[in-house]
C-alpha cells in the first residue's frame, strides 16, 4: 500500500491537538451543566444522567473520521495489482532484412497456429522473412492508432511504406511487396536500413513541427528485424549508432533465425526445386547473434530473439512494453473506502446523538 500524495499525511499530527480540544470541550460542557442546575435539582430520583462513556465514544468516532478523511486526501492505493499502459503516441519504423539468408526455413515446423494453414512439403513455409512479417503483424495489433512505416534492406535500405496510421495499407505492402531481394544491391547492411528509417522519421518530425504539432511528445522507435548478417563497414554502423543517439530514437532489435547450418531452399512457382548453392556446395546460413549483441551493446537497444519454447511454439513478445514503453498504473484505488468509512461514522454519530441526548420528560 502507498500514498499518491504523502505530504498530506503530516495532517495526522493535528489529531492529538484535536483530541485535547474535544477533552477541553467536554469538561467545559460538564462544568456549565453543573453550574446551571440549582442545588435542589442536582440529584433527581429516576433521572437518566448523561454518561461520560458516550462522550468518549462520540469524540473517538470524530477523531477516527478525521483520520480517515486525511488518509483519503493523501490518495491511498493498493499496489499489489499493477497494470501497464503505454506512455504515449508512437512513431515506429520497421527495418526488415530481405537478403537471401532470410529465405531459410528455420521455423517450418514451429510457426504459430494463427500464422495460417501449413501447406504441403513442397511449398514455402516458416522462413525467417515469414516470421518477421508475423511479428510485424503483432506490433500492428498492439499499437492501434499510432504511426508506422516500413523499410527493407539488403546492401542498401529502401523505404517501402511511408509513416502513416493506415495499417490496412501497410498490411497490403507487407503481403505483396516485401519479398526476398526487394531492396537494392546484394548483401546485408542493416546500418543503411537504419539510416533510411531515420530519414523517414525525422522528415515526419520536421513536417509536424512546421505545422505546429507536438512532435516532440511522440516516441520514435526503429524496430530492426534481422538474422544478424552484416556485409557493410564498421564505420557505417558507427555513423548509424551516433545518429540514433543524437536524435534520441529508440532501437528495438528482433533476432530472427536459429543457430546451426540452415539450408536456403529454392522454389519455382511455389514448388521446391532444391536449395541454394555456392561453388557447387549447399549454401547454409546461421543466426549471427554476436553481430546482433554488438549492435545492442552500442545502442542500448531492447533485444528479443524469436526462438522456440518447450511447447514448440514461437516466443511471444510484449510489444506494448518493448516498443512504446510503459508505466505502472495501480488497478485499485482505495480513496472511496476511506471516504465512505468517514461518512458512515459521521452519520452514526448524528443518529446516536439524536437518540441518546433527546430530552426526557421529568415528572
Amino acid at each position: 500500500m502507498g500514498f499518491a500524495y504523502p505530504e498530506y499525511l503530516w495532517l495526522l499530527l493535528s489529531l492529538p491537538v484535536f483530541a485535547v480540544m474535544l477533552l477541553a470541550g467536554y469538561n467545559l460542557r460538564k462544568q456549565a451543566g453543573e453550574d446551571f442546575r440549582p442545588d435542589k435539582f442536582r440529584k433527581i430520583p429516576g433521572e437518566r444522567r448523561h454518561s461520560p462513556v458516550s462522550d468518549v465514544l462520540q469524540d473517538g468516532a470524530l477523531l477516527l473520521s478525521t483520520a480517515l478523511i486525511i488518509l483519503a486526501i493523501a490518495g491511498p492505493y493498493q499496489n499489489n495489482k499493477p497494470v501497464r499502459v503505454p506512455e504515449g503516441p508512437v512513431q515506429a519504423c520497421f527495418v526488415v532484412d530481405v537478403s537471401r539468408s532470410m529465405a531459410a526455413e528455420d521455423y517450418r515446423d514451429h510457426m504459430p497456429a494463427d500464422a495460417g494453414k501449413r501447406p504441403d512439403l513442397d511449398s514455402p513455409w516458416g522462413s525467417r522473412l515469414q516470421m518477421a512479417k508475423y511479428q510485424i503483424e503483432k506490433v500492428m495489433d498492439a499499437l492501434p492508432g499510432n504511426q508506422l512505416c516500413l523499410v527493407t534492406y539488403t546492401e542498401h535500405g529502401f523505404g517501402q511504406a511511408i509513416l502513416d496510421d493506415d495499417f490496412n495499407a501497410l498490411r497490403y505492402v507487407l503481403k505483396h511487396w516485401v519479398r526476398i531481394g526487394t531492396a537494392p544491391g546484394d548483401g546485408s547492411n542493416y546500418a543503411d536500413g537504419i539510416q533510411v528509417a531515420l530519414d523517414i522519421l525525422l522528415d515526419s518530425y520536421s513536417q509536424d513541427k512546421s505545422q505546429g504539432a507536438q512532435a516532440s511528445e511522440k516516441q520514435k522507435v526503429i524496430i530492426l528485424l534481422s538474422d544478424g548478417g552484416f556485409t557493410g563497414k564498421p564505420d557505417e554502423v558507427k555513423a548509424a549508432v551516433e545518429r540514433l543517439k543524437s536524435e534520441n530514437v529508440k532501437l528495438v532489435i528482433v533476432g530472427i533465425g536459429m543457430p546451426g547450418e540452415n539450408a536456403i531452399p529454392l522454389y519455382d512457382n511455389g514448388i521446391r526445386k532444391g536449395q541454394m548453392e555456392k561453388e557447387g556446395k549447399p549454401l547454409t546460413t546461421s543466426y549471427e547473434e554476436d553481430a546482433i549483441r554488438s549492435l545492442k551493446s552500442q545502442t542500448g537497444a531492447g533485444y528479443s530473439h524469436i526462438a522456440l519454447d518447450a511447447d514448440s511454439q514461437v516466443v511471444k513478445i510484449d510489444w506494448m512494453t518493448e516498443i512504446s514503453g510503459s508505466k505502472l498504473v495501480f488497478e485499485k484505488r482505495m480513496l472511496g473506502i476511506y471516504l465512505a468509512g468517514a461518512a458512515y461514522l459521521i452519520f452514526v454519530l448524528i443518529v446516536c446523538t439524536g437518540l441518546f441526548t433527546r430530552r426526557r420528560k421529568i415528572v
